[in-house]
């Protein structure tokens, strides 16, 4: 778990070294950690190249030759040689012309000072770095990336690098202080060790950092304080920590009004009996918190606990659903969203159960007890109903034959479904008929539920949205008995969500959930809503027959439903479909910016996005789309492919070549292909030979949930899995997994569907690097052309701008995408309306 937690994120470092070593000493195996070389390599810009994947056959241009080492240096030599850089003059002013005119990276800088100066003179320049007054932290930082080992490995240099290591954290305590910078195995701080296994560099930074703080009396920024806080309580004894606490807090308790937060401790609270039990509290608490979010983190705490074999916790857990938890974990003034963590705790139980049923087992009977509830959220009953049927799968005879008959029949209608005139029947519900619901007082939903909520909800079963809303009323009234001074419920939170709209609020929460999406935030009138909502449905179900659409594959409530699920089939969420960052990026995210970056896009450039190369072979991008973003530059690719009759295939490159529009910019593939409906490749090129000269050979899975967007753990990806259309599965037999992200012909991998993404960025103007896409084998590609007598036409599209609000200006119409095409033939030769390669 803490590889894949890792690897996920896009981590790099030496600290992976560390951990193939613990994983040999303890016999662990993870197939990562082949690739430790490769993960352990500092960010230094690297030719991406794949080239190696291909040969050349025939050119009509020339590929650009990359500089040799020695070429570097000579360069460097041309520009700095004429300063004595061991002095401060002679070296600022080296410095100060790489700086105004940087047109390479730091290490492009430092190697060649390093190359210039001899060993013997290594102390005097490492001191002249240091104590620069005019060299940023990060400038420094960069220049101990590229010491050569030779001057770490001399004497003098031992001596006096814990000085040099002191005096560079007294001048910078806040950039040594971060919890993700200060460890001696953080690849941040890799570059200020002498030897990984000595601790006098985390000595020098505490030594530095402690006087660089003590002599500081500014402390107006937050971020330092804190840091400084943070940093200092690493030195403190607990009873240290407990005394500088109280002092503190009885300083801050003249000025803390009564009505402040929770306000007053009450001696009547009660405190968990355990530090395990706070926290299992503190999870349920965050199941029902109004944020998505946190929401989210906890059913993945849950989720991990279980995976660790933490069931004493789990039991604690699932002993929330029936008692309450300790005050001291809900707010005093607002609504705590019990129905939520119930919800949400039952999700994650669900998918906790699909890894293993025995330990959740001995609770069968409390959770088919759960399930068989009336008058409860048809969320919960199902999610519960799946537990139940997931255990009695996993060990049969869990449940006797009547027990398992009732719960199948739970969360599906016990009436003949409706089939005739489905469009145009409707009804009353039962208690419509008997004129239960004439004198229900005045009351407003959230805006759009009634049309984008409640309306699909009442064409399940024919009646009108107005009848739903009167239900969910009588419900919250009669059932419920919920108190409201007017036709609104009021909410104690009001103000905090009035915050978080706010235009000026540094990231941007949806709290609406306008036209049936799921906000990010659940204010209380949207929570009542919806948990209304799904009380409605289990009412609906129990009393009244389902409209049955003919076009819906299952029973129509069941499709409804599948909306508002959190997992999609049970058994696996959305962030574990998330794949690994690779290691290998494009190369201009570690490249200095320049005037020509938005532009310079060379043919190269697609190779590089279009070949993967592997152990097991290459690989093609033919389907999806990426974004590549550093700071404010942003680069989109997009990849599509289609089928082409050989005699076609070289009118279609020169046609996309030449193609010239005012509004497309580039010739789409898509434009060239049949009826995106009709995928049947042998009779479109029978009835349609005339007009047709590209068929669609893959098709989109409709995978997507808007609910697990909200999880942060799936950050950005987007799972858009593709497949094999209908007319070459007859042709050629693949195997698909379960998410359909692996394909296998003749039990081989030939397919792979692709979803990565950093960390979401919430800010305004920044956009987050994700992809999704498809690779195809070559091989397997070939037997497509083969067995459809056709080639494969892939299109790549690449496009860059800048999403800085002040750097938008020069993006002009120099930000339109740039667009190529390939042929691919069966006997693997690759290409354009210029080159042709050979893929071996």
């Amino acid at each position: 778990m803490y590889v894949r937690d890792r690897r996920i994120n896009g981590d790099t470092g030496e600290w992976w070294q560390d951990v193939a070593d613990i994983a040999q000493q303890y016999n662990l195996t993870n197939s990562e950690l082949q690739n430790v070389n490769l993960l352990t390599k500092s960010a230094k810009s690297e030719n991406h190249s794949n080239n190696m994947a291909i040969n050349l056959v025939s050119s009509s241009t020339t590929i650009k030759n990359i500089p040799t080492d020695d070429e570097k240096h000579q360069q460097w030599l041309k520009t700095y040689s004429s300063f004595d850089i061991l002095t401060d003059d002679g070296f600022h002013k080296a410095y100060e012309i790489f700086d105004n005119n940087r047109q390479a990276d730091y290490g492009y800088f430092w190697q060649g000072c390093f190359k210039k100066i001899s060993a013997r003179q290594a102390v005097t320049f490492l001191k002249l770095i240091v104590y620069s007054e005019k060299l940023s932290f990060h400038t420094i930082r960069h220049a101990f990336e590229e010491i050569p080992q030779n001057w770490k490995d001399r004497l003098a240099v031992q001596e006096i690098w814990p000085q040099l290591i002191t005096h560079l954290a007294s001048r910078f305590p806040v950039n040594l202080t971060k919890d993700f910078q200060y460890s001696s195995t953080e690849s941040f701080l890799a570059c200020f060790e002498l030897n990984i296994h000595n601790n006098k560099t985390n000595e020098a930074i505490r030594k530095g950092v402690r006087q660089g703080l003590e002599s500081s009396n500014n402390f107006e920024s937050a971020e330092l304080l804190f840091q400084f806080v943070d940093y200092i309580s690493r030195e403190l004894t607990v009873e240290e920590a407990k005394e500088l606490i109280n002092f503190t807090l009885s300083c801050l308790e003249q000025f803390i009004e009564d009505d402040y937060a929770d306000g007053h401790w009450n001696d009547d609270y009660q405190l968990p009996k355990n530090y395990n039990q706070g926290l299992i509290y503190f999870i349920y608490a965050n199941l029902g918190s109004p944020f998505a979010e946190e929401r989210w983190r906890a059913i993945h705490a849950v989720i991990r606990l279980y995976r660790l074999g933490c069931y004493k916790e789990i039991e604690q857990l699932i002993d929330c659903l029936d008692k309450s938890i300790l005050p001291i974990y809900l707010p005093p003034n607002f609504a705590f969203y019990n129905l939520n963590a119930q919800q949400h705790l039952l999700v994650a139980l669900t998918r906790c159960v699909h890894y293993k049923a025995q330990p959740l087992a001995q609770f069968k009977d409390r959770f088919a007890t759960l399930a068989e509830k009336l008058n409860q959220s048809i969320i919960i009953t199902y999610y519960a109903k799946q537990i139940c049927l997931e255990i009695e799968r996993q060990q049969p005879n869990s449940f006797n034959p009547d027990e398992i008959n009732k719960l199948t029949q739970l969360c599906t209608s016990q009436f003949q479904s409706i089939d005739e005139k489905p469009y145009s029947y409707t009804t009353d519900s039962p208690w419509h008929a008997d004129g239960k619901m004439d004198n229900l007082p005045e009351f407003h939903f959230p805006c759009d539920f009634e049309q984008y909520w409640y309306q699909p909800l009442g064409r399940v079963f024919g009646i009108s949205a107005q009848q739903v809303q009167d239900i969910a009323k009588d419900i919250l009234f009669n059932e419920w008995n919920i108190q409201c001074s007017g036709e609104r419920l009021d909410d104690a939170r009001e103000d905090i969500w009035s915050e978080l709209s706010h235009s000026r609020h540094y990231r941007d929460y949806e709290m609406q959930g306008r036209h049936g999406t799921y906000p990010d935030v659940d204010t209380f009138s949207f929570y009542v809503a919806y948990q209304l909502m799904m009380v409605v449905a289990q009412k609906l179900l129990e009393n009244m027959p389902v409209i049955q659409e003919s076009y819906h594959e299952k029973c129509s409530f069941l499709e409804w439903l599948d909306r508002h699920l959190l997992l999609k089939d049970n058994s696996q969420l959305l962030a574990e479909n998330r794949d690994y960052i690779p290691v290998i990026r494009r190369e201009w995210r570690q490249a200095s910016d320049s005037d020509e970056w938005l532009w310079n896009i060379t043919a190269n450039d697609f190779i590089d996005v279009l070949i993967h190369r592997d152990y097991s072979g290459i690989w093609l991008n033919v389907e999806g789309s990426s974004t590549e973003s550093e700071y404010d530059r942003t680069e989109n690719i997009s990849f599509l492919s289609v089928l082409v009759p050989k005699k076609y295939s070289q009118s279609l490159l020169l046609t996309t070549e030449n193609y010239h529009d005012e509004y497309d910019y580039y010739c789409y593939l898509g434009r060239f292909c049949s009826d995106r409906y009709n995928r049947d490749i042998e009779n479109n090129i029978t009835e349609n030979s005339n007009d047709i000269i590209a068929y669609q050979w893959l098709e989109d899975i409709d995978y997507e949930n808007d609910l697990e967007q909200k999880d942060p753990f799936a950050s950005e990806i987007r799972a858009h899995p593709s497949k094999l259309c209908k007319s070459l599965e007859k042709k050629i037999a693949i195997d698909y997994s379960k998410n359909y992200k692996e394909w296998r012909f003749d039990d081989k991998p030939c397919f792979k569907n692709i979803y990565w993404s950093a960390e979401k960025a919430y800010e305004r103007d920044k956009e987050t690097s994700s992809a999704h896409y498809s690779l195809a084998k070559l091989e397997f590609l070939q037997e497509i052309c083969k067995k459809m007598n056709m080639e494969v036409a892939i299109q790549i599209n690449i496009r860059r701008r800048y999403t800085g609000s002040y750097r938008r200006k020069i993006n002009h119409d120099r930000n339109l995408p740039y667009s190529k095409t390939f042929i691919l033939s069966a006997d693997g030769r690759l290409r354009d309306t210029r080159k042709s390669y050979q893929l071996r």
